[in-house]
């Protein structure tokens, strides 16, 4: 009996600081975007994204990541939209290495192609993750619906970091490669982003991000964005912010696609993220674990 009331006593002097310990960590963002492809068609795409981690204060942590968009043409009756989510759980060592893993799922539906082309992946997850910097990476698989021919199989594997140099600086990277193989046929399709964000006063900060995504010999696609944003905290929440980004998707030996996007971005829990969650930064620092995924979000 004493011993449990020495435990209970434990306990109870303990609750607040784990309850304390506990931390609600992300952001949201609601964008638009107008795309015009080669001085021709112009794409409309409102969108939302949400990246956000629970942390237990125990060491084990869970994510929850969403984008969507939707898009539709000037003049045309089709529409081009896609959903992505995903889920993540882990375990955060006190010497900041961690161990984890994912489920995600994406969805694009395009007028003309009959239904929804969906791709659901699986994988592990590890890292070191300090106040200043992270580093992660992955390894996983992918099925698709409908199903590739029978003995095909998607192999995914990417690596990201990003670093805050000062509480001006942040820049990032990552690198994502997606291996498509039947039999002793292979085709890699290659993901790399580089980008970042400088607070030039504490109402103003600019970003950045580039990204190419290569099909083995077919060819490849770059982007590069450019933007800033403004802080909102006076008249709404703190960390609020309003951004606008400019930016180019150039596809080789085919044409290119011009984008204005403007976004709402809100923090939720204790945290913010250093970028807009709809811009070529993000894509390039945080991507998905698909490299085919990343690409898209990354274009629109």
């Amino acid at each position: 009996m004493k011993s449990i009331l020495i435990s209970a006593v434990v306990l109870a002097a303990a609750l607040p600081a784990v309850v304390a310990a506990q931390t609600l960590d992300g952001s949201a963002t609601v964008g638009y975007g107008y795309s015009n492809v080669m001085g021709g068609s112009n794409i409309h795409t409102p969108s939302i994204d949400g990246r956000f981690d629970y942390d237990t204060g125990t060491g084990l942590h869970y994510g929850v990541d969403i984008s969507g968009f939707r898009g539709t043409v000037n003049g045309l009756n089709g529409k081009v939209s896609a959903f992505m989510g995903g889920l993540n759980a882990g375990y955060k060592f006190s010497n900041g290495l961690n161990v984890g893993a994912y489920g995600e799922s994406a969805s694009v539906d395009v007028t003309g192609l009959g239904g929804d082309r969906t791709a659901h992946s699986i994988g592990l997850t590890g890292g070191y993750d300090v106040e200043t910097a992270k580093i992660s990476g992955f390894i996983g698989r992918t099925k698709t619906n409908p199903s590739l021919p029978a003995g095909t199989d998607v192999k995914d594997y990417g690596i990201s970091g990003r670093v805050s140099a000062s509480d001006q600086v942040t820049i990032g990277g990552s690198l994502v490669r997606s291996t498509v193989s039947n039999g002793g046929a292979s085709a890699d399709l290659d993901f790399v982003g580089l980008g970042g964000a400088f607070k030039v006063d504490p109402s103003w900060t600019l970003f950045g991000g580039l990204t190419d995504s290569n099909l083995s010999s077919l060819g490849s696609v770059t982007t590069f964005g450019l933007g800033a944003s403004f802080d909102l905290s006076n008249a709404m929440r703190e960390g609020t912010n309003v951004s606008v980004e400019i930016a180019r998707s150039n596809v080789t030996g085919t044409g290119h696609m011009n984008t204005l996007r403007i976004g709402l971005s809100v923090p939720i829990g204790v945290g913010s993220n250093p970028v807009p969650l709809n811009s070529v930064a993000d894509a390039a620092i945080s991507p998905r674990h698909n490299a085919l995924s990343s690409a898209v979000l990354s274009g629109f």
